[in-house]
């Protein structure tokens, strides 16, 4: 016999077992059998918890880090990222969908996904019109029209716009 003997662990693909008869007088005769063997078992993939982080100071993205997903296969198995941004990489604003895949050397596979949150908790920053001090002028009213400039404002944001409100508009009788 030549190859792996009958009870032992044969690897995943082909192996060949060859056998050979002898009788009395030294004729021979050899004959082999195939031994295939399958991995159909698909690798095990668990993602992280979905995450979600803050804006970076000043930006409308954020540097978010996270471990990579854990995976296990009865053989071995490599892990990818089929569709989102890798871990440690710069988010931007909103819901970014990261997929995974864990597939072995037989091309078995299994996927896993988690979702990374970016939110805009930064306050933009506002600065109002000056102080007015005014007079009522005529002795038969008692407000007065005051023409003031709009607040303006910034923000970290700036993909969307905000809005500027306020209580009275420019114009109104104070």
């Amino acid at each position: 016999m030549f190859g792996l003997p009958s009870g032992a662990f044969f690897p995943v693909g082909q192996s060949t077992v060859r056998f050979r008869a002898t009788d009395s007088h030294n004729n021979t005769n050899d004959c082999g059998t195939v031994i295939r063997v399958r991995d159909t078992i698909t690798p095990t993939i668990i993602c992280p918890l979905n995450i979600t982080s803050a804006t970076n100071i000043n930006s409308c993205t954020a540097l978010v880090g996270f471990s990579p997903p854990s995976i296990s296969d009865n053989c071995s198995a490599t892990l990818s990222l089929i569709s989102g941004i890798a871990a440690g990489s710069t988010f931007p604003l909103g819901i970014t969908t990261n997929i995974y895949k864990a597939t072995d050397a037989s091309n078995n596979s299994s996927t896993c996904s988690m979702t990374i949150t970016v939110e805009d908790r930064q306050r933009p920053t506002i600065t109002c019109p000056e102080n007015i001090t005014t007079e009522i002028t005529s002795q038969h009213s008692c407000y007065k029209v005051v023409h003031f400039s709009n607040a303006t404002y910034a923000d970290n944001c700036t993909l969307y716009p905000g809005t500027i409100t306020s209580t009275l508009p420019s114009g109104s009788d104070l």
